[in-house]
């Protein structure tokens, strides 16, 4: 906090920064959301579903369901609709973001 202070003048506590990149987090997808992107975009690349080929973790992959099922215990984590990948209106309220609500 020390450097945020000394840079900003800010004085503020970690509680308070992990909210506002929760906060801009949130504001980022709510614009992304309003130009077209959904869950279908988030996504790997092709490659990173294949089993490696050599190393310790030789024949291991990413498996597509597990994947899935991992994004969307991410967007329940944020407070997101797992369907579309937007920003719940009760997420935005609670980070005083209500004005960003779609209607």
């Amino acid at each position: 906090m020390a450097l945020v202070r000394a840079a900003t003048g800010w004085d503020v506590d970690l509680q308070e920064l992990l909210r506002v990149g929760e906060r801009a987090t949130n504001m980022a997808r709510v614009f992304n959301t309003r130009e077209g992107f959904s869950r279908s975009d988030d996504r790997l690349p092709a490659r990173l579903f294949c089993p490696l080929e050599g190393g310790i973790l030789a024949g291991v992959s990413i498996s597509k369901v597990d994947f899935e099922q991992a994004l969307t215990e991410l967007y329940r984590l944020k407070g997101w609709d797992p369907t579309s990948g937007a920003p719940t209106p009760e997420k935005l309220q609670s980070l005083e973001l209500g004005y960003l609500i779609q209607e």
